[in-house]
């Protein structure tokens, strides 16, 4: 699930009992990343006005796009080992 606005994930956290994970990427990962996408409804001019009003969230296991895949899961599993 993907809540970009502050507002959406308190208002979820709120109700469930709930855990995020933000991937954190820049404007030129968020581009080649669209540009690998075939017929994908977003045109790519608009990563830079998502990302400028993008809420970054607080309290929650931020992984960045540098991180290897692997790497990621492990992050999360630590990060949520206790929360499983």
């Amino acid at each position: 699930m993907f809540c970009s606005e502050t507002v959406h994930r308190d208002y979820l956290g709120q109700r469930l009992d709930i855990e995020y994970v933000y991937l954190k990427l820049n404007q030129a990962e968020g581009e080649a990343r669209l540009e690998r996408r075939k017929d994908h409804f977003m045109p790519i001019e608009l990563i830079k006005s998502q990302l400028d009003t993008l809420e970054e969230p607080i309290d929650v296991l931020t992984l960045t796009t540098d991180l290897s895949l692997p790497r990621m899961i492990k992050e999360a599993e630590l990060h949520f080992a206790d929360f499983l």
